[in-house]
């Protein structure tokens, strides 16, 4: 897992930490059905990126079957624009940079992060998200990295929201979520991060 304490130590000796503040929570993510958003979503799949702005067609994005990857949210509060991105592999600098791109089309925005996924003691996926926030600066909502069970999450273009997806349209049942990919499954079909 994650060691909060050491991000904590390195977040505090950075300048103007002491007039920050740092929430930490738990709460339930609401959930949403499949058939209430698949008329206007779109399914993101592993190693896939986007960038769009709200509109009725496209309010939903939707990223089913999130295991040992992350869906990384970056949302502008001024212009309802969205980058976003399931994260498999390690940003390395040119993805970084790509990414950077994608999030200029903005303009001058408010940016929001928000990344939800399976965090299964690897903390390479967090320590690059903290890559991309030395070269962008934005608000950090939620970082969402807890649990051992298959995740299924419904970003909301029009509000910046993630919920939780119910696949079934049912309530979910105790082995409904049990993750049964193994990770060499998993390294063999992710890839190098591309924008559709």
């Amino acid at each position: 897992m994650v060691d909060f304490w050491n991000v904590y130590r390195k977040s505090r000796a950075t300048e103007g930490f002491s007039k920050s503040r740092l929430y930490l929570s738990a709460r339930d993510r609401i959930h949403a059905s499949l058939s209430s958003v698949e008329r206007s979503a779109l399914t993101l799949d592993m190693s896939k990126g986007l960038a769009l702005k709200y509109d009725e067609s496209t309010r939903y994005l939707i990223a089913k079957d999130l295991t040992y990857d992350m869906l990384v949210s970056i949302y502008d509060v001024n212009s309802s624009f969205s980058v976003v991105f399931r994260e498999s592999t390690i940003l390395d600098d040119s993805e970084i940079a790509r990414i950077r791109r994608q999030v200029a089309k903005a303009g001058k925005s408010n940016l929001e992060l928000r990344a939800i996924g399976l965090q299964n003691n690897y903390s390479a996926l967090i320590n690059s998200l903290e890559d991309l926030c030395k070269v962008m600066k934005f608000n950090l909502q939620e970082i969402d990295v807890f649990g051992s069970g298959v995740r299924h999450i419904v970003f909301d273009t029009k509000v910046g929201m993630a919920f939780d997806l119910l696949p079934q349209n049912r309530v979910i049942g105790p082995n409904d979520l049990v993750n049964r990919l193994s990770i060499d499954d998993f390294n063999k079909a992710r890839s190098e991060l591309t924008f559709i």
